[in-house]
């Protein structure tokens, strides 16, 4: 039986919605869930608040656990989201805390992703599925 997702913080604006959840069944990982359009009047608000990679839900993060960032549903990304990724990744490579992907294979954001060499980084691991564990 696959795990129970509660969410525990939410951030809705007019074009994204990003969702903080956990499981009780799985306490090792943190899933943070994007679905909408990253428009880069939103981008900065996501990322400097619930997706923060200063914040709790990224910096609280502890050797051996792993954080999955579901873009699943992410229909549009720019430049300034990669950069803020790639802030999370460091934040959570230098903590020895994984990072897992959930993207879809048909989506701009896997195109650039793959374009930038991002999904080559070491540490990240990615599926172009939604399974969560």
């Amino acid at each position: 039986m696959p795990p129970v997702w509660t969410v525990i913080d939410q951030l809705e604006l007019a074009d994204v919605t990003v969702e903080v959840l956990v499981s009780p069944n799985v306490e090792e990982v943190t899933l943070i869930r994007f679905q909408g359009e990253l428009f880069t009047e939103h981008v900065q608000t996501v990322f400097e608040s619930i997706a923060s990679p200063s914040g709790k839900w990224i910096r609280s993060q502890e050797k051996g656990k792993t954080v999955i960032l579901d873009l699943y549903e992410l229909d549009y990304v720019n430049s300034l989201t990669i950069g803020y990724l790639a802030n999370i990744y460091n934040v959570l490579y230098s903590r020895q805390v994984k990072l897992k992907l959930i993207i879809a294979p048909d989506k701009l954001i896997h195109q650039i992703l793959e374009q930038v060499g991002f999904l080559q980084f070491p540490g990240i691991t990615f599926e172009f599925e939604r399974t969560y564990i």
